[in-house]
């Protein structure tokens, strides 16, 4: 175990600190360099349990569920797509407004996109939710999907905007990784940090998801198959956590609990 104190623990009981975004990095590096896991296997394993914990939120079931996703081209990004064609597939709706042109979009990005197009889903611009062209589409829905963070061209007049609306709206708001608004290594909130329902951290939790728990909601942790020895090398063991089922709940330790 690592020689730093533990931040977060599961249900069991088991304590584990959190990772820095340099931490996360290096993980994520590995995983492909020397796990030869390629960025879509990651997209569609993080996806699974994405879909998973907004079927619970939907009442364990996608039937006829509509969700709206926001997303850029990012890892965060690229698993919410994955997610709305999974859900879409099991009797939900769903809707992407993007951040960006996509005229100049990754591989990775253009990949989901045309599954999403085969399923006649169609792409708006995320500016149509804060310019009142799309107002109505956050009340139509019973759940959002944010995969933003790290994502380019992303306008942060527009993200701004999107967070008070988000905020303000009573539609359940589920962060790929992280929501926005914050620091993630120090977990200090901007000026307007948004307020999920819920997040799913991707392999390991940014350390910053600790002190940021209050914009967090619930929080879920998923295996993207990284090694062990690539957890070992950053002075963790995270793999067994995954021994039963591909996503588990965990929760920040209190302070109360250390003393």
């Amino acid at each position: 175990m690592s020689l730093r104190d533990p931040q977060f623990k599961t249900k069991t009981g088991f304590a584990f600190p959190g990772v820095t975004l340099a931490e996360r990095a290096q993980l994520w590096s590995e995983l492909a360099e020397k796990a030869f896991i390629t960025p879509a296997q990651m997209v569609e394993a993080a996806s699974y349990s994405m879909a998973m914990v907004v079927r619970h939120a939907l009442g364990l079931s996608a039937s006829g569920g509509r969700v709206l996703a926001l997303v850029g081209d990012c890892p965060a990004g690229w698993i919410a797509m994955a997610t709305i064609r999974h859900l879409i597939n099991a009797g939900g709706e769903g809707l992407v407004l993007q951040a960006g042109s996509t005229s100049a979009a990754s591989p990775e990005f253009e990949l989901q996109a045309r599954s999403l197009r085969a399923l006649g889903i169609e792409f708006g611009d995320l500016s149509l939710l804060v310019d009142g062209t799309q107002s109505h589409l956050l009340p139509a829905c019973h759940n959002v999907l944010i995969g933003l963070l790290d994502a380019p061209h992303c306008d942060p007049a527009v993200a701004d905007k999107c967070i008070s609306l988000l905020n303000e709206a009573r539609t359940p708001i589920h962060s790929v990784e992280a929501p926005l608004g914050f620091n993630l290594d120090t977990g200090q909130g901007g000026s307007n940090p948004l307020f999920s329902s819920s997040t799913l951290s991707l392999g390991a939790p940014l350390q910053g998801l600790f002190k940021g728990s209050d914009f967090v909601g619930r929080h879920y942790l998923c295996d993207i198959s990284i090694m062990k020895q690539s957890y070992a090398g950053i002075g963790i063991d995270l793999g067994h956590l995954f021994a039963e089922q591909p996503v588990v709940e965990i929760f920040p330790i209190m302070e109360e609990e250390t003393e």
